[in-house]
């Protein structure tokens, strides 16, 4: 019987050659959110890989929430680029049409390791 290339790789080895080592950390760096001329609410930053695993299809979640925290629209979007290895960093950008005056912003980050 043959063994097909998949089925001798080195214990560890992933898709894409990456070797799996530890577990993925993600944190927010600088988030800023900001008013823009036409009334929209853009809410910017950036996600950071702190531990010592790669993440994949990351995306964050911008939550508006009102002054008791209740969520009041959220709106999810894909990190560029949506693959970190440890210590790499990636941007996101999501704007609000019309948000609430006294709306806060609540930030939260998915992926897979």
């Amino acid at each position: 019987a043959s063994t097909s290339p998949a089925a001798t790789k080195p214990a560890g080895a992933v898709a894409n050659n990456r070797v799996a080592r530890g577990k993925a950390e993600l944190e927010f760096l600088g988030a800023r959110q900001e008013l823009s001329d036409d009334g929209r609410l853009r809410v910017t930053g950036q996600v950071t890989n702190t531990g010592d695993g790669y993440a994949t299809g990351i995306t964050v979640r911008v939550v508006l929430t009102n002054d008791v925290g209740q969520a009041i629209e959220s709106i999810e979007v894909p990190v560029q680029p949506a693959t970190l290895d440890a210590g790499e960093s990636a941007d996101y950008e999501v704007f609000f049409s019309n948000p609430p005056a006294r709306s806060q912003v609540r930030l939260e980050i998915n992926w897979f390791s």
